[in-house]
Parts: C-alpha cells; structure tokens; sequence
C-alpha cells in the first residue's frame, strides 16, 4: 500500500477500532435521543410555516447540523418507530402499520438499538414516547407518563354509556373535570367523531388550550424526568431517550401557547380545490379516507380549519419549550461537552393538504421530517461547521448504523439504513440518491434531491417536481416528457426493495467502526452497489505452471522499496526493511490478462500484504529524484491483528486506495476464514475480460468488475513495517 495507507493505518492501529476518535469507554460519547411525534415541517429552521415559532428547535440546529431532505421509513407511530429502534424497513421486520402488532411478536429476530446499547455498556434511560410498550422492556431505566390525553387521564375522556349516542352528532357531549375540578366539556372544537362514533374511547381530533399548571402534562413530567437523569452520577456513558408526544392529536396546550394568534391569526397551509383530480382512484382514497384522524369535509363544514392550524402550531411551540429546558438542563450537566445529541419525528402530518388530515400518506406532508444531530462538542472539530444544513435524501432508518458508528459499538448483523457520520463531516459527500418510505404493504415512494415517485399496491403511480411543485399539485407521471425519470426512480423503488429483501449487501456491523477511515476514496463503491459471488474456488490442481522454480528469483524483478527477498527451496522468503517503501517481487512478464492465479502466503511479522495483478509500474519525480512507481490492483492478505478482515479484498495500489473492502454481511464466512499469523493461507484470483473473482482459503471473496486493468504483471508486496518475514510458496497461473 502507499505511504498515505501506512499512516492511516498507524492511526487505526493506535485508535484501536475507532477511527480518529479515543477507544476508551469513558470517553464513548454519551447520546441525548429526543423523539417528537407527529412533528412535520412546520419548524423556524425548515421554513415550513411562516407562523412556526421553535426557537429552541431554531438554535439546536445552529449547534450543529439540520437534515433538511429527511424522511420516515413508514408515516405511522409503530412501523416508524420500529423501524428506528430496529434498522429494519417495514418489508423486513413486517410491522407495516399501527395495527400490525408488537414488533417482538411479528419480529421476534429483532435486535434493538437499546438492548446493543445495553450489551456495550451503555447506561439506557428513557421516558415517554419513544419505542411504544417495548420502551419498558428494553430501556434499563424508564418512566412513563399520560402524555396522549394530558391534561387528562385515559380514563377521564372516556365516554359514558348515556353520553356515547352523541358522540357522533351535531351536539357530540363528554362531561369531565380537571385537576382544579372546573367541568370541562369534550369536544372543544364541538365536531362529531368521524372515526369511532360508537367506541367510548375518547374523541382524539380535537384541539384547544388549557389553563392548568404545566405539571398536569405529560411532556413537561417527560422532560423533569429527563432534567433529573442528567443531574445524576452516571459511571457508564449514558443514554438518555425523551419522547414527546405533541403535536399528535388530540391538539392540547397550555393556554399560553395560543394567545399569540388573537393578533395574528393562524394561516392556512396551501390547498387547491382540484389537487385530487389527477390521481387514481388508489391515491384519492389514500387522501380522503379518516384513518389516523378526522375528515378534511368536516374540518371545513364546521368551520375548524384555522383554529385547528393554530392549535397544531401552538403544540409545536409547547414541545420546543420543553425541548429547551432539556437541553439548558444538559448544558450544565457534567456530560456536556461529551454528549451526541439526536433530534427527530416519527414522520410529518398533514393539516388539510390534498384534502387529508393525519400521517400515513406517501406524500411529502407525511413523509418529511425534522432531523438534527449535533456532534459531542469536544468532537466539534471532525465535523462540518455549527448550522450547516444537508440536503441529502436521507431516512430515520439510517438512525441506527449512525448510532453505532458515533458509539463504536456493535450492532445486528444486518441493518438497512447507512450511516449519517460522513455527511456529518462534509454534507456535499456522496450518499444514496434515494430514500425510501413504506406505507402499508405495496405501497411505497421515493425521495431524491428533487424529485417523488409513489407507486401503490394496484401499480398506479404519481411523480412530481418538488422543486418546481413543492404542494405536489401536479402529478406527472403520465406526462411523455418524464418518463425518462419516471423510469430512473421506479428503478431505485425496485432497487431498494430488493436490497433490503436479500439483505446480502450490507456492511456487517462488526465492520462498521472502519467505514470513516475509508469511505472517502473515490473508488470506494457503495454497499449497495458491491458484486457479491458464491462461486466454487476453481480447480488449482491441473493445467497450472509454476511462476516460481524452487531454485531462484529467474523470471521475477525486485521492484520499489529496498526489502529483501530470496528463494529458500520451495518457498521465497520476504524480509521487511524499516523505513522502506512498499517493495514488489514482480514477473518480468507483464502481458498477463485472463487468468486463474493461486498462491500461498504465510505472515510472520504483523503487517499486510498482497498479491498484485495485471499491474504495471511508471517513472514518476519525487523530490528532484525519478522512482518507479507500482500501480494496479492487489488482493490484500493482512496479518494485522485489527484490520484482518479486509483480506480477500482488491485495493488500487497507488490508485485511488480501497476498490473493494470485505466488510459486507455475506462475507463474513470469508473472513473467519483468514488464519493466524504464522499459518499459510491461500488466496485465488480469476480474471476473465472485465471481471475480476478472489477466494481465500476456499471462500468466495471479492466480485469486481473494471475495464481499466486489461492486463499486466504479478507482483508479490511487502508492505513497510515492523522488521520480519513474509513466506510466499505454490505461486502458480492457468492462462485462459
């Protein structure tokens, strides 16, 4: 490997598995993980009301960075939630809605992220909405609240049997008292349930304000729980879930929160009369049916449209003020400087849009999401600077694998979203170009920089210019002049379905602490896009001829560095030099181009090293001075006890770095397969035309495809590094 490598890999080996940053436990940043349900865009930063007033929400993001093209893996309070606490998408763990049950039942193989928290050391503590009902199974230390129908009792708003023949009236009537034991009658907006107007459940799709002490409500008893956490002594890292559950429905607030628009009253968001008209039939169900709240038809006919937007917006407010106090409370802790902070939404809301009121739509108003992660401020530094803003497509899926990453922890075999970290470092850093959003089986959409493509279970489709059409009122997907992109996106929704079916290529978790190290190479190809191959080694017993002839290095060049090599009978010995240069033992023969090579190689010194092939060398000025310059692919074989796992792989020597790292799921046979130093492994590489295959010890390896190595030599490498040996035997090549 180059010098750059070298150096590199002297900073993982003393980081110890995690990257730049310290390995020591104490040091593991501690994570605040705040979760707001029902939360759209209606946010200062995100501009997503003119009336938004978050200045808490406002300054967060300023402190560090606001995911402004975010996304939920389902727009309903279950399949999202589990998708985040699991890493799985809907079509995986099977919680495809909120009545899908317990993802402990449909997915009982689930690993969650607070139980690989808890297995890592972390200190786990929750309160309020976070996991659903299995937030008290898998937080060590968690406190609930009656946060849904606060200022009141689940019980309290129940309808009684003389009172539920209203319910669905003109006159619904619900008699109760609050905690002063002043009579309060429910509904306040005096609208009839257009959901449950037989149950005795109470009526959510209301809304108003009350003037009762903040304590009587369950988010602000969330957030004193919270404040009180962080003033303790924590002997491990600590990680501290907070839930809030406004703005979802019912729309109650202190009073205080409301006063604001007796001034300036609520503006509606936009809404055109025909917005449903180009869609199928499909799509205006999906808009018209009242399946997570009421009817637009009754919002409108009992005149509630403006003071439902005014309530909404005030419970917005009501949750950054609490938010706020948390994160004072966090600033004079004593894990201040120390502590990844996490906001997000479960997914948006829609407040009359496309005629639909609630989640659970593949549109925009549903699917987006606020998202802002701040660094540990004693990390500050690593990361992009305090109030960028990144508009990459991203998801809460991909909430997860970030978590592991920032906590150098372990985590499920497989997960479905990607880390967030690089784009934390440089937002502008290549990522997907799509996320995904599932809601309810066969129906799905995707989300690019520009652009939405939706595709429901009876095939129809919808595509729209949101930068062009930001309300989505013009559906193109019948338009002749889009179906080139119509066609592109469809191919990402089929690609990403299928990926997260197979599962083959994701980057296992073990993996996961060194993909900051290497991710910023050029030719490093995303997870999704690696070849994978389960191919049989090929044959190695006949019709191979022997580049080595047991006697001397006749036919080969010493080339690069100053290490040694020698022939020793049936085996050439490599002895590392300190200080030098990586040094090839290269064939004198430099036009080989298809072709099944297999060698052997045994380490008896710590370090890596490689066969290169179809590879080729140039002269090239390095300090007034001409050298030669080796350059093409290799098939790493490494000794280092830390970084064992990337043997099989292709690295670019002196040619844009890793090419193809063995860090995926489906290699994981391949890696265990790699022996200890000292012992020989082998190693097979086919390369028919364009398309390169690598085995060790029997095991399928790297799948790689390139038209830019046609041919070339083999080359046998010693890697700088500590004073040693390399044993090389059985070098031999069947041409095809």
């Amino acid at each position: 490997m180059n010098t750059k490598l070298a150096v590199l890999g002297c900073v993982l080996l003393l980081a110890l598995n995690l990257g730049s940053k310290s390995s020591s436990a104490d040091e593991r940043p501690n994570v605040m993980f705040i979760a707001i349900d029902d939360l759209n865009d209606w946010v200062g930063c995100l501009k997503g009301h003119p009336q938004a007033k978050t200045p808490n929400l406002d300054r967060l993001a300023a402190r560090g960075m606001l995911f402004s093209n975010a996304h939920c893996a389902a727009p309903a309070c279950s399949p999202s939630r589990a998708a985040v606490f699991s890493g799985r998408m809907p079509n995986v763990s099977k919680v495809w809605s909120n009545d899908s049950g317990s993802i402990r039942k449909v997915y009982p193989g689930s690993r969650d992220l607070t139980t690989a928290l808890n297995e890592a050391g972390y200190h786990t503590a929750g309160t309020g909405k976070l996991f659903g009902k299995q937030s008290d199974h898998t937080f060590q230390q968690y406190q609930s609240y009656e946060q849904r129908w606060s200022p009141f009792s689940g019980d309290a708003v129940e309808y009684r049997e003389k009172e539920l023949s209203s319910k669905g009236t003109r006159n619904p009537r619900h008699l109760l008292q609050d905690s002063l034991g002043r009579d309060v009658v429910l509904p306040i907006n005096r609208m009839p349930s257009d959901r449950r107007p037989n149950e005795k459940k109470g009526e959510s799709f209301d809304w108003g304000g009350f003037d009762l002490p903040d304590t009587d409500w369950g988010d602000t008893r969330s957030a004193n729980w919270a404040i009180d956490r962080l003033g303790d002594q924590h002997e491990k890292p600590l990680f501290l879930g907070v839930g809030f559950y406004r703005p979802h429905i019912p729309l109650f607030a202190p009073s205080r929160f409301f006063e604001r628009f007796k001034d300036d009253p609520g503006t509606l968001p936009p809404y055109r009369q025909d917005d449903l008209d180009d869609l199928s039939p499909r799509g205006k169900s999906w808009a018209l049916e009242a399946v997570t709240a009421g009817l637009h038809s009754t919002v409108v006919e009992y005149d509630q449209w403006q003071t439902a937007v005014e309530s909404y917006l005030a419970c917005v407010t009501y949750v950054d003020h609490e938010v706020g106090r948390v994160l004072d409370a966090l600033d004079n802790s004593r894990i201040a400087d120390n502590t990844l902070v996490v906001l997000w939404s479960d997914h948006g809301w829609q407040l009359g849009e496309k005629d639909h009121w609630g989640k659970w739509t593949g549109w925009e108003r549903s699917t987006k999401v606020p998202l802002i992660i701040v660094p540990p401020k004693n990390q500050a530094a690593e990361f992009a600077k305090a109030g960028s803003v990144c508009d990459a497509p991203v998801g809460l899926i991909d909430l997860y694998p970030t978590l592991l990453e920032f906590c150098r922890i372990q985590g499920p075999a497989i997960l479905d979203g990607d880390s967030l970290v690089p784009l934390l470092e440089k937002p502008k850093s290549r990522y997907r170009n799509t996320t995904l959003t599932m809601f309810d089986q066969g129906n799905a959409s995707v989300r690019d920089l520009d652009w939405r493509y939706l595709q429901y279970a009876d095939g129809s489709e919808e595509l729209y210019h949101l930068k062009q059409d930001p309300n989505e009122w013009t559906n193109l997907a019948a338009i002749e002049t889009h179906n080139a992109t119509k066609l592109r996106l469809r191919a990402e929704l089929e690609y990403h379905l299928s990926r997260f079916e197979t599962g083959s290529n994701r980057i296992s978790s073990s993996q996961l602490k060194w993909l900051g190290n290497y991710r910023k190479q050029e030719n490093l190809p995303r997870p999704g896009d690696m070849l994978v191959h389960d191919d049989p080694e090929p044959q190695i017993g006949s019709g191979l001829v022997n580049l080595y002839n047991g006697q001397d290095l006749e036919g080969w060049t010493v080339r690069g560095g100053h290490s040694k090599f020698e022939a020793t009978g049936d085996v050439i010995v490599g002895t590392c030099v300190p200080g030098s240069p990586s040094t090839y033992l290269s064939t004198n023969r430099s036009d080989y181009g298809d072709f099944v090579f297999t060698a052997e190689i045994k380490h008896v010194v710590d370090g890596n090293t490689g066969f290169m092939f179809r590879a080729a060398a140039k002269l090239e000025e390095s300090n007034s001075k001409q050298r030669e310059l080796i350059f093409g692919p290799q098939c790493e074989v490494e000794a280092y006890s830390k970084q064992r796992f990337w043997s099989g792989g292709i690295y670019g020597q002196s040619a844009g770095g890793w090419i193809y790292p063995m860090w995926l799921e489906a290699h994981k046979e391949t890696r265990a397969s790699l022996k200890k130093k000292g012992e020989w492994n082998r190693v097979t590489i086919e390369a028919r035309g364009e398309t390169i295959k690598t085995w060790l010890n029997g095991q399928p390896a790297a799948h790689w495809k390139t038209e830019l190595y046609p041919k070339g030599f083999f080359g046998l490498q010693i890697h700088a590094g500590s004073k040693g040996t390399i044993h090389f035997r059985n070098i031999k090549v069947r041409e095809l």
